[in-house]
């Protein structure tokens, strides 16, 4: 946000690299800290990895919280190889637990929450757009994210010829839902 001067109503970011270059990763800090310092709820729409999956990592995130300091010693934080892996001490596990029941005490009174959704199957920006609509309509949202643009279906029946025509589409698609999400707020 010091650089960048953090989103402003209406922006599409765009976030590229290479597989493992921990995209997704920086896409959940983001909706974290949103979340967790601003106070704005954030859907994130995680088409590549699993609901336990996409949790876990921002478990892993919010046990850098300076709350959780006095847990650990040697560990300050919930490594998310060994949680993934099942190798957390005893320690750790007692972390996690403070971490969760934080996490979930802090959507429901302190914090804004983070909303994922996994889609079974393909999805298009206009169902996004809708799935976003009717969870703003609950309780408003500040930011969406969409994880992973290149597994969003092209949508209105466009033929294109290569992956990069259909991409170029989606773009201009997501583009038009930070225009316009919300009356165009």
């Amino acid at each position: 946000d010091h650089i960048t001067k953090g989103l402003r109503p209406g922006e599409l970011m765009l976030l590229l690299g290479f597989v493992g270059e921990l995209k997704s990763t920086l896409a959940l800090n983001y909706a974290y800290n949103t979340a967790m310092y601003y106070g704005w709820n954030v859907m994130y729409f995680s088409l590549e990895m699993k609901y336990e999956f996409v949790r876990r990592i921002l478990y892993c995130i919010h046990s850098t919280h300076d709350k959780f300091k006095k847990h650990m010693g040697k560990h300050r934080y919930i490594d998310y190889g060994r949680l993934r892996d099942g190798e957390l001490t005893p320690d750790e596990e007692l972390l996690l637990q403070d971490v969760v029941a934080d996490f979930k005490d802090g959507e429901n009174n302190r914090y804004g929450k983070v909303i994922i959704e996994r889609p079974n199957g393909d999805i298009t920006v206009p169902e996004i757009k809708l799935k976003a609509e009717i969870e703003h309509k609950k309780a408003e949202l500040g930011l969406i994210i969409t994880d992973h643009a290149g597994l969003i279906e092209n949508d209105k029946g466009r033929s294109v010829s290569n992956y990069g025509m259909s991409l170029n589409y989606v773009m201009k698609d997501l583009s038009q839902l930070a225009l316009n999400f919300n009356d165009g707020e």
